[in-house]
């Protein structure tokens, strides 16, 4: 049954070269997070930017709290200017960084970039909707999922928490093991059951081929914004991947670890 990891890692949001958001660690209210920034997202590919100039920064702006000003944070290159900065897609070549503390209060994470080319100031805000990241471990949780095997084929089951003030819950489906089975969205429904103060949401009775294995994420909607939860990146498998588990000592090995104590 697949359930929530723990984040317990320092939170760092890495906005990669192919126009990805990944999540990884502990992100919350209170804690120190990191952002990492492939600024070939934001300069076009005519400008003569050198990669960590500071004098044609790209900028990070946040807002924590409805109704708030910005934070805004110079994303640095720790190497300084790069002539050959090393391009990597997916987030692990040369990146510009900052750190900003969370508020203890914050109610949301809301970012954009500007960056100020010689043609005037260039934005990197999805497509104006700004990029919003919630505190799941404060409002989300998956509570289990599982794939259960049918007379002629299986079927998928998830039910999870969410917060009161959340009001539509979809998970997207991508198959592992069956081509036939197209990656496909579904809605979970609100139930009458509850997890604490949260309200349970679940989807039963997805049809699958027999023997079919799964890999999900979840996505969550408050006020109309959508937020993700895809476990740090790693989706949610189903069925879960067996317990690995240490098999006993022979009992040659045990008596000889005995008579030596």
């Amino acid at each position: 049954m697949a359930t929530s990891a723990k984040r317990r890692e320092p939170p760092r949001i890495t906005f990669t070269h192919d126009f990805h958001e990944l999540v990884r660690g502990d992100l919350r209210p209170g804690a120190v997070l990191t952002l990492r920034y492939d600024p070939i997202r934001i300069v076009r590919p005519e400008d003569d930017y050198v990669f960590g100039d500071p004098g044609r920064p790209v900028v990070a702006h946040l807002v924590f709290r409805s109704g708030e000003a910005p934070l805004d944070r110079t994303l640095q290159s720790r190497l300084g200017m790069l002539t050959t900065p090393d391009i990597d897609r997916t987030g692990n070549g040369s990146m510009l960084t900052t750190q900003v503390t969370i508020p203890d209060d914050a109610d949301r994470l809301e970012i954009w970039f500007t960056y100020a080319s010689r043609r005037g100031l260039e934005y990197d805000n999805d497509q104006g909707r700004n990029f919003w990241f919630g505190f799941t471990e404060a409002e989300f949780r998956v509570l289990g999922a599982d794939v259960t095997e049918r007379e002629g084929g299986a079927e998928f089951w998830v039910r999870v928490a969410a917060a009161k003030d959340i009001d539509h819950v979809t998970a997207r489906l991508r198959p592992v093991t069956e081509a036939e089975f197209e990656k496909t969205e579904l809605d979970l429904a609100r139930t009458d059951e509850a997890d604490g103060d949260w309200p349970v949401w679940a989807l039963t009775g997805v049809p699958l081929p027999a023997g079919a294995h799964v890999l999900f994420k979840l996505y969550y909607w408050r006020a109309g914004v959508r937020y993700k939860d895809d476990n740090e990146g790693r989706y949610y498998p189903a069925p879960p991947p067996p317990v690995e588990t240490v098999p006993p000592p022979p009992p040659e090995l045990a008596a000889a670890a005995k008579a030596w104590s």
